[in-house]
């Protein structure tokens, strides 16, 4: 949806051959053949490694690796469950650390050389806001993260970047 959506016709428009993986197959890209999709949780254990197996096994490697997955339910500290909060932080956090490892696995063991992982942060990472907690703090996460992963794959050829965009109306 959204955001992932237009990242994906983009990125076939330019020709790219994508892979998606989200919670469902919502069929929208099924007359393209330069796109599938994995359906899963992307918080998961082995998803990730599922994913880049259905990349190269489709395609046969895996050159960039796009973090767009993401859960944001509101709620206060005094009112989110901490079932809530565990939700947001399973896929904003650990599912772009297990995509990324994943990823950049495959591609270092590839030899891979200019690869590249972006993955999507938020303004909320730097201005929060009420009922916004677990949101604001997980997309930090990634911004850091990012930064860590930048440096121990750089020396690998693998660019790791962070893209903050700004509101998004996506209905």
């Amino acid at each position: 949806n959204g955001l992932g959506r237009a990242i994906a016709q983009g990125f076939a428009a330019e020709g790219g051959r994508v892979m998606i993986c989200d919670l469902v197959d919502s069929g929208y890209f099924a007359p393209k053949p330069a796109v599938a999709t994995v359906t899963g949780d992307i918080g998961a254990a082995g998803l990730a490694d599922q994913v880049i197996e259905a990349v190269v096994s489709r395609w046969g490697r895996a050159d960039i690796l796009v973090n767009d997955a993401a859960s944001y339910p509101d709620g206060t500290l005094l009112e989110m469950p901490g079932e809530a909060w565990d939700r947001v932080f399973r896929v904003n956090v650990t599912g772009t650390f297990l995509m990324t490892q994943a990823f950049a696995r495959h591609c270092v063991s590839r030899g891979a050389e200019n690869a590249a992982v972006v993955s999507i942060s938020s303004g909320s990472a730097r201005n929060p806001r009420p009922g916004g907690a677990a949101y604001s703090a997980s997309k930090a996460a990634v911004e850091t993260m990012s930064q860590v992963f930048a440096m121990e794959l750089g020396p690998h050829g693998i660019r790791v970047n962070v893209v903050s965009p700004g509101y998004i109306d996506v209905r």
